[in-house]
């Protein structure tokens, strides 16, 4: 029983990722990739936060 305890706590633990954060041209903030969108209404297509893409374009 002490054996299977052991080999339990010498598994690594989850790897933590970081999340990629981009400034936004526009309103110059740090916003991460999930909020990020591509306006493909312009060419060539612009890279903005979804706020300015809302209220900008």
């Amino acid at each position: 029983m002490t054996k299977r305890k052991e080999e339990t706590k010498s598994k690594p633990s989850a790897v933590k990722v970081k999340e990629i954060i981009f400034t936004c041209k526009y309103c110059g903030k740090n916003k991460p990739l999930s909020e990020m969108v591509v306006v493909t209404r312009f060419s060539p297509p612009l890279v903005a936060c979804k706020a300015c893409d809302k209220t900008a374009f």
